[in-house]
């Protein structure tokens, strides 16, 4: 990402900057049950994962994924406890997964 940045920064297209973050959760939303998926040691991780994003719904999971990515990075700007936010987006993504894709795995 901070490549990306650079790369725009030096290309004087720093008006594209928000679109390399989009670019990065447009990839990212791919590997958004991967963690889970580990932990319930499932075969094919990766493509279960792939799978499970298009069974949501890409956009559905894109959108999510960007909510859940603001409230998580906005919470760091909490002095007192930075990583709450953070720590509560972790969980938000196991309740979803638990809720909407275990069961299809």
């Amino acid at each position: 990402m901070l490549a990306t940045a650079a790369a725009l920064a030096k290309l004087h297209l720093l008006w594209l900057l928000p679109l390399a973050g989009l670019a990065f959760y447009v990839v990212e939303v791919h590997f958004l049950f991967l963690f889970p998926l580990l932990l319930d040691r499932v075969a094919h991780p990766l493509r279960t994962s792939i799978w499970a994003t298009y069974q949501v719904g890409f956009m559905r999971a894109l959108t999510w994924t960007l909510a859940i990515a603001a409230f998580m990075l906005a919470g760091l700007l909490n002095r007192r406890q930075p990583w709450r936010n953070w720590h509560i987006g972790c969980l938000a993504l196991i309740h979803w997964y638990h809720h909407e894709v275990r069961p299809r795995v």
